[in-house]
């Protein structure tokens, strides 16, 4: 699926595009968001045919992005419908669909890209397909640029209909899923050919469920409409971060080596001896010196600094320097505190990327015809452990009560293999220990072993 702004390198998308005023804006809006993150920003100085650019791009927007999936899904996100040991066959039929953990993990931080980048993500369920065997649902992650939604006027939670259109080569497609008069939901695939105004039917079917296959994620909730907020809001202090280093690198350029200036002489009196290019004046009174700079623009520096620290403060991603923080040696309520603000907006996503998770496994299972479950969302701590505090935490913990199962799960390890090898290494000990005894027994009845011993 092409994304709406593609191959369109001699009309604008005014008059060609079908879609409406502010969903052409919207979409427009979202490709500078991904101008951001790819590092396609404003260039700021001129550069004249010939000349040296000294713009620098410094891509601190792709960052503050991939830092907010990483604390998000960096770590993997188990489904539990209850708490009991092992997994029911529900769960076991939710990780079949979802592809596994890596590909369940993937999707999920796809998601996540596209929702801070836009600031709102749409999953798209498509059922099992009939006759084919084997087959499951498939959760889709869609281009939000290619997205609209209607919703009822008083109730922006109530949405009527998602309409989901995008360009292929020079055809347009549209797919209207649309609720009722009844409350039932209808999908409508059409075309138009060639930048036409007329939508053309090219199949219809309905939707046998209650709920509509999309679903709606806001990255961080903006309660009045449907769209939620990117993560790129204050993207232009990227652009003053751009502009300021830019201006010291042509600032260097021009200036960082020193200038040789003459007095009290004409270049032809210049003479050379050629001997590494010694110089030699006949004039007595000329002089010769290097005109070098005043400043080691420290000031400059210290504004491109201000700078980075205002980004990083207003985006919640803390500006983190190697030489003047040892994040290795802090324990783990010193990280906390250190990322305080990304991890408050960590858990308001949970909500709302949570919700979609619950949402969407109640559906699939009720698609599958496995009945109408709550599923939830099993998070691991996002922060990077410390290995020693967590096990003198969790060895206290051991000591006051806490089951070895819990213990070896809060350790990283897989408690059922862990057990089962436990037994197999008892079993292990039994066997030698009774294969020694036999050995002494043996030994004793042929005289080898001394009784008084």
């Amino acid at each position: 699926m092409a994304s709406i702004w593609d191959s369109l390198p001699t009309r604008t998308a005014e008059n060609v595009s079908p879609l409406a005023r502010e969903h052409r804006e919207r979409a427009a809006l979202f490709a500078m968001y991904w101008n951001y993150y790819r590092g396609k920003h404003k260039k700021h100085l001129k550069v004249k045919p010939g000349q040296a650019d000294d713009n620098v791009i410094l891509n601190y927007s792709k960052r503050v992005v991939n830092k907010g999936v990483t604390f998000l899904y960096g770590k993997p996100v188990e489904f539990e419908i209850d708490n009991s040991d092992g997994r029911t066959a529900e769960e076991e039929y939710l990780d079949l669909v979802w592809g596994g953990n890596e590909r369940k993990m993937a999707l999920l931080q796809n998601i996540a890209l596209n929702g801070g980048v836009c600031g709102t993500a749409f999953v798209r369920i498509y059922p099992e397909q009939p006759g084919v065997r084997d087959s499951l649902p498939r959760l889709v992650n869609l281009d939000p640029s290619t997205v609209d939604v209607i919703s009822n006027e008083d109730d922006i939670e109530d949405v009527r209909a998602y309409h989901q259109v995008w360009r292929s080569g020079e055809d347009w497609k549209r797919h209207r899923i649309d609720m009722q008069d009844n409350g039932d939901w209808f999908i409508t695939e059409e075309e138009t050919r060639s930048g036409g105004s007329v939508w053309q039917v090219t199949d219809e079917s309905a939707w046998a469920y209650p709920f509509p296959p999309i679903l709606t994620i806001q990255n961080l909730p903006s309660p009045n409409e449907v769209w939620g907020i990117s993560d790129l809001e204050e993207a232009d202090l990227n652009d003053a971060i751009n502009f300021t280093a830019s201006n010291i690198s042509r600032i260097l350029r021009f200036h960082s080596h020193p200038k040789t200036i003459g007095t009290g002489f004409g270049a032809k009196t210049l003479e050379s001896t050629a001997v590494e290019e010694f110089w030699t004046i006949p004039n007595e009174a000329a002089k010769v010196f290097n005109l070098e700079m005043d400043s080691d623009l420290q000031s400059a520096y210290a504004y491109l600094q201000e700078l980075r620290n205002a980004y990083a403060k207003i985006t919640s991603v803390p500006e983190l320097d190697p030489n003047q923080v040892n994040v290795g040696a802090m324990s783990g309520f010193a990280l906390r505190i250190l990322y305080g603000d990304l991890l408050e907006a960590t858990m308001v996503k949970r909500n709302t990327y949570g919700g979609m998770m619950a949402e969407a496994n109640r559906r699939l299972l009720v698609l599958a015809g496995r009945g109408d479950f709550s599923v939830a969302n099993v998070w691991a701590d996002p922060l990077p452990a410390n290995i020693v505090e967590q096990a003198q935490a969790l060895t206290a913990d051991r000591a006051a009560g806490l089951s070895l199962e819990t213990y070896l799960e809060r350790r990283g390890y897989d408690a059922e293999r862990e057990q089962q090898r436990i037994e197999e290494e008892a079993t292990q000990q039994a066997q030698q220990q009774d294969s020694v005894g036999g050995f002494l027994l043996r030994a004793f009845d042929r005289g080898a072993v001394d009784a008084n011993r």
